[in-house]
């Protein structure tokens, strides 16, 4: 790094690296690298895949959170964009375990302001030792819509799927489109507002419910809402899911139907039916 500052390089780069492989001095430098010119843009990819300890040890994989979140803070810190990779439906992984990381990675990335949260469905590629591990678990996989995707698992029946991905679709049209961040990734639009952020955790801090909770509920009002243009997020086996969040969501999905939706929000019978049979004091005393 201080080699191409020194020569001023004119040129993105882009680096992958393990969490915790970062310090002050390295991170420091980035930012001084995107000072040179306009084009100096860098992003450095991360991934996290899950925040499962169990099933990050079943791939071999050693990430710790407090590593990430040391590493995205630095990159943070300096005005670096970073990719982080979700991997939804890994081996002896539940939807209590997929949630957890869900609602994790909302807390992460809710000062974020340069970022990419890749979701990417589990793949079982013929040949990886991954395949294999996959194999041992009995996990079914289908090339019907999208190549070697996971369709169930022993924990992660059809039905759980189907709602983590939807859960995840509309994680991915929030997070990664403008009104969120400062800086749109895909399509590179620039914009200060951060107005479907700021309602978001407005709307969840209203409600006082989790993040999850809450996508659960734009989930509901969005499978009617895309039901009259036959989308792929509202047909019953969620086809091109993974294309769906990448391609079509914010087409889809406007950001006037967002600040809509979450404005007048309010929190289901069967929600509040919850928390008072988890609260039995609650539930005992009205007042």
């Amino acid at each position: 790094m201080k080699g191409l500052i020194r020569e001023r390089f004119k040129t993105s780069l882009f680096f992958e690296l393990i969490p915790g492989f970062i310090d002050e001095e390295l991170a420091s430098l980035f930012g001084k690298y995107t000072k040179i010119h306009p084009e100096n843009k860098i992003t450095v990819g991360i991934g996290v895949q899950t925040i499962n300890p169990k099933v990050l040890k079943l791939m071999r994989r050693t990430i710790r959170k407090e590593k990430f979140e040391m590493t995205f803070k630095l990159l943070q810190k300096h005005n670096i964009y970073t990719k982080i990779d979700l991997i939804i439906g890994l081996p002896d992984e539940d939807i209590s375990s997929i949630e957890n990381t869900l609602e994790y990675i909302i807390n992460q990335l809710r000062r974020s302001r340069e970022h990419l949260l890749c979701c990417h469905v589990m793949r079982g590629l013929p040949g990886t030792e991954l395949m294999q591990i996959a194999k041992k678990n009995k996990m079914i996989f289908s090339s019907k819509y999208e190549p070697h995707q996971l369709i169930e698992s022993p924990t992660l029946p059809r039905s759980d799927m189907l709602k983590s991905l939807r859960r995840t679709g509309v994680l991915f049209r929030l997070i990664n489109h403008v009104g969120w961040a400062d800086c749109e990734f895909i399509y590179g639009k620039t914009s200060k507002k951060t107005n479907i952020r700021d309602l978001f955790f407005e709307t969840k801090d209203r409600l006082s419910i989790s993040n999850i909770q809450l996508i659960d509920l734009i989930v509901e009002k969005l499978l009617k809402h895309l039901k009259s243009i036959n989308s792929w997020f509202s047909m019953p086996d969620f086809p091109y899911a993974e294309t769906w969040w990448w391609v079509h969501s914010t087409k889809e999905v406007s950001n006037e139907w967002l600040v809509d939706c979450l404005s007048n929000l309010d929190k289901p019978i069967w929600m509040s039916n919850q928390e008072k049979m988890l609260d039995p004091q609650r539930s005992s005393n009205p007042n």
